[in-house]
């Protein structure tokens, strides 16, 4: 099984690579997962770190477009069977 686990984010990283490290702490061996995440251009400290993880593909906006339109761009690039909107 593989897993897209997709979110968006904007100025808190502090809270997303805790929200990172629990979920990677949470899935059980033997599934496979990824994380699809969409931030925002400014937002260069948290681009940075996620740049730095394996397991993260990253959307960049050039601005804040929204919740919306954060989630649906992500989960257009997920390639899990299953995709869990977080």
């Amino acid at each position: 099984m593989h897993l897209s686990i997709v979110t968006g984010t904007y100025n808190r990283l502090p809270l997303l690579t805790q929200f990172i490290q629990s979920c990677r702490n949470q899935i059980p061996p033997g599934i496979t997962y990824e994380f699809v995440i969409t931030g925002v251009a400014g937002d260069k400290d948290t681009l940075d770190y996620l740049r730095a993880q394996a397991d993260v593909k990253l959307i960049v906006h050039e601005g804040l477009l929204g919740a919306v339109k954060a989630f649906t761009d992500a989960c257009e690039l997920a390639t899990g069977r299953y995709v869990l909107i977080a």
